[in-house]
């Protein structure tokens, strides 16, 4: 018994982590999700709609790089992807490696050259003993969720 008492008091006197061990975290990736709709409350991405965007020309600025909406078409799972593009009635704008750092960074949506909406990112990891994310977006210096409306 004697012998067990020295093990487990042996065992506990080692080190069990090092100050110099890299983790890592498992962090979800940065991207938006819009649906856009009329002043009736019509998804305007729906093609059944008559006034729909679909055919508009739509674009968005993000860190000096300009993105061109696209339609995409899967029934898969979206993968890791970089983009601006329309997927099932919504407008997808990302993703990006989570921990990548966003310091109230700009997208810029330029409507068919008839208005812009500017949307706000922040996504700052503090990697600390327990991560956590700052992670916020703004439609117009209002904030919102990650998924949002915008009323055309």
């Amino acid at each position: 018994m004697r012998r067990i008492i020295y093990l487990v008091a042996a065992m506990l006197m080692l080190p069990s982590c090092s100050k110099d061990k890299k983790v890592f975290w498992d962090i979800l990736p940065v991207g938006v999700e819009i649906t856009v709709k009329d002043k009736d409350g019509k998804n305007l991405l729906d093609p059944a709609h008559g006034q729909n965007i679909l055919n508009a020309e739509v674009t968005a600025e993000f860190r000096g790089e300009s993105y061109t909406l696209e339609k995409m078409e899967t029934k898969a799972i979206m993968p890791t992807w970089y983009g601006f593009s329309i997927y099932n009635g919504k407008i997808y704008f990302g993703e990006f490696d989570g921990a990548e750092r966003f310091d109230d960074e700009d997208l810029i949506i330029d409507w068919w050259g008839a208005s812009k909406d500017t949307v706000t990112i922040r996504n700052i990891v503090h990697d600390t003993d327990s991560c956590w994310v700052d992670r916020a977006y703004y439609l117009n210096g209002e904030k919102v969720k990650y998924q949002f409306e915008i009323i055309k």
